[in-house]
């Protein structure tokens, strides 16, 4: 696992991160549709496959179902369902026998990275991660993740072992979604009730494995299908 000065390094990083982003949000209060799957989405063929951390509803606090009951009361954003929470480690592509543009792989190269990411955990050990406070892109309203760099290891040697063909639009950071703005909502009493839970601390998770899974793309809210389960250490 990391050395302590690299884990406090990350954690560090990760905590201005977190703050950069909630302060940006309350400064320009301004809110984009961040639902997914669009037109775009379903264009494509076949299954999205991605690497990820499940959130078991069961680890995390029932008051975040308050958070939930004020967001959708207000119709302020789409929610994901229970069964979705999720840190999203590495998006992998669109699984299809005829890929045709960047973000699609046929089913043999999907089965060499597969074969890679089977060996990222050899050397990185279960560990513990705090969910909470709440926080906000300009198009979803997120948890934060207090995992002293963990997460954040684990996408790096994604990206280094498995050549994964997605690149990130932003730098990584670790975080559970808990659902997407809807359109023309205003921004405003939205902060006002994710401020309330700004410091709120939601679960802890204990994480002895990471999860290849994947997810049809022609349905509404379609579950993660595990594909292969990755033991730490």
């Amino acid at each position: 696992m990391l050395s302590r000065w690299r884990q406090r390094r990350r954690a560090r990083r990760q905590n201005a991160a977190y703050r950069g982003i909630w302060e940006a949000f309350e400064r320009y209060p301004t809110l984009a549709d961040g639902r997914h799957d669009d037109e775009v989405w379903r264009d494509h063929s076949g299954l999205f496959a991605c690497c990820m951390i499940r959130i078991p509803l069961g680890s995390l606090d029932p008051s975040l179902a308050e958070l939930r009951d004020a967001l959708e009361a207000r119709s302020f954003a789409r929610l994901h369902p229970h069964s979705f929470l999720h840190i999203m480690l590495q998006e992998i592509g669109f699984v299809t026998f005829a890929p045709v543009k960047d973000d699609e792989i046929t089913p043999a190269r999907f089965d060499e990275i597969r074969s890679a990411i089977g060996s990222v955990s050899k050397d990185i050990g279960a560990f513990r991660l705090v969910v909470g406070g709440v926080n906000s892109f300009q198009d979803a309203p997120f948890l934060e993740v207090r995992d002293d760099g963990a997460c954040n290891l684990i996408h790096t040697r994604l990206r280094e072992l498995a050549a994964v063909p997605i690149v990130p639009c932003y730098p990584f950071l670790p975080h559970v979604t808990v659902g997407h703005y809807v359109g023309n909502v205003d921004p405003i009493p939205t902060i006002a009730v994710l401020r309330q839970y700004r410091e709120r601390e939601f679960g802890t998770v204990e994480v002895d494995a990471v999860e290849l899974a994947t997810v049809r793309v022609d349905i509404d809210d379609a579950p993660f299908e595990p594909n292969q389960i990755i033991r730490l250490g």
